[in-house]
């Protein structure tokens, strides 16, 4: 069958070369929507079409052709902006968790980085660690009760429920798609004393007459299917000593760790970690040392200027006076292309930031990234070429009234935009060209490319959502 016999065959009128006339298409729904804007049938539910040579997205947009090209997505080839952004946002993601960025979340204190969030209790205790990739907090759903207190947080995959006493978290629940998990915390006055989850792990916490915590003690549950453990004889035991100076700063932290409770009734412990702070004349953490030859080093702002680590490799970071990041150098300690941190394939990676922020230079073993940006901060050209100079690819970018209206690439690639910034014109880097148009909401109404020409009309509910999506494609 051929693809103009997907739908029934009308005579319609449509726009042609800036001409309106009437022509023989094929008609057919494209998408149908329930009224909160979700698909509910699309083309490829129909038998006749379901060798469907095009990809959608929710909003049943094609995406793999331009004229459904989300707008201004040029990632991945502006500079490595959107990475720019996130390694900008992050800059303090560096060892030991020390300099997390914190605030706060209603009443309770949130650090987090790119990787992870801590959930820090009143008295400084971790509760949880949460790990969400490189989402941004603010992207999560959040809901407080009437104190203000986080109740709720959800990610794409996981949702957790949090119960207080007051402000004190008594109870947390997290659920995913292969099962919940749950942990309860115990209090003596305001001080966290003990806490156990849904797996067996206990925690006990111990503090001095200043408050601060000097000690804790936590049995992990090596066996999976004990969901709950009286007794500890077969859980591995670890346990943490804290000393403060006069001041309450944190100076020595050591964690001992034994293979089983008969380990550390006997004494054998099968490892042993130190860490070790410094401080300046006004409380600053200035440098921290550990047992396994580490070392952060930070400046007067709180930023990290330096760091080493065995398996991470090695930071250098210059920031202006006011604490801006201007200059980063991570590498691998050995040379040999194995940093955790870095992309795979390269030892050596070199950042340079303008004072807006904006990435303007890249440079990795084998290749270099520039970037140009205008007065207002909006990228004009891109390059990217290789050391041997075997390799340049760059970008041309224009804009009119802060809009994108064209980009141009060194392959032959090239996209022109309307004044809403909706994509209009496309062209590959085979010489193929794309032409689309849209209403004034943005949704497609004519696309056109060298072999195929279609037209898209729009059914919709009294609250102004999208019904049907109807397609007339040119016989």
């Amino acid at each position: 069958m051929d693809k103009h016999d997907l739908g029934k065959k009308v005579y319609k009128q449509v726009s042609l070369n800036g001409k309106t006339i009437k022509k023989w298409v094929a008609e057919y729904i494209a998408f149908e929507f329930d009224e909160d804007g979700n698909i509910i049938s699309d083309i490829s539910h129909a038998s006749e079409y379901a060798d469907k040579a095009y990809e959608y997205d929710e909003k049943g947009n094609r995406t793999d052709l331009p004229c459904c090209f989300e707008n201004n997505d040029d990632s991945e080839n502006s500079g490595d902006s959107e990475y720019s952004k996130a390694v900008f946002e992050s800059k303090n993601h560096f060892l030991f968790g020390e300099s997390l960025q914190t605030e706060k979340i209603g009443n309770q204190s949130i650090s987090h980085d790119r990787n992870e969030i801590l959930w820090i209790a009143n008295n400084g205790i971790q509760i949880y660690r949460f790990y969400f990739g490189s989402a941004g907090l603010e992207s999560f759903q959040k809901e407080f009760d009437e104190d203000n207190n986080l109740i709720y947080i959800k990610d794409d995959n996981r949702e957790y429920f949090f119960d207080y006493d007051e402000h004190k978290l008594l109870h947390l629940k997290k659920i995913e798609s292969d099962g919940e998990w749950e942990k309860w915390f115990e209090y003596d006055g305001e001080k966290l004393e003990n806490s156990k989850d849904s797996d067996g792990e206990k925690c006990l916490y111990r503090y001095d007459s200043k408050g601060c915590l000097v000690y804790q003690k936590i049995w992990h549950n090596d066996d999976d299917d004990d969901m709950w453990i009286d007794d500890y004889d077969d859980t591995s035991v670890s346990e943490t000593e804290y000393e403060y100076d006069s001041n309450g700063k944190l100076l020595h932290r050591i964690t001992t760790h034994y293979d089983s409770n008969d380990d550390y009734d006997s004494g054998n412990s099968s490892s042993v970690y130190e860490i070790w702070f410094e401080y300046d004349a006004s409380g600053k953490k200035t440098i921290s040392r550990d047992s396994a030859g580490n070392i952060t080093k930070w400046d007067s702002f709180g930023n990290v200027v330096f760091e080493r680590h065995h398996f991470y490799g090695e930071y250098q970071n210059e920031y202006t006076s006011d604490g801006k990041l201007i200059h980063s150098i991570h590498k691998s300690l050995d040379q040999k292309e194995n940093c955790y941190d870095l992309d795979d394939g390269y030892d050596y990676e070199e950042k340079r930031w303008d004072l807006s922020g904006n990435l303007i230079y890249c440079r990795w073993s084998d290749r270099e990234e520039i970037s140009e940006y205008d007065t207002k901060n909006k990228l004009i050209h891109y390059l990217s070429k290789s050391s041997d100079e075997n390799y340049n690819y760059e970008v041309w970018y224009e804009y009119k009234d802060g809009i994108l209206i064209h980009k141009k690439c060194s392959d032959g690639e090239e996209y022109k935009y309307d004044s809403q910034g909706e994509l209009t014109y496309y062209r590959d880097s085979d010489l193929k060209t794309y032409w689309n148009e849209c209403d004034s909401k943005g949704n497609p109404i004519h696309f056109k490319s060298d072999d195929v020409e279609e037209w898209y009309e729009y059914e919709l509910y009294d609250n102004g959502n999208i019904k049907k999506k109807i397609c007339y494609r040119a016989i």
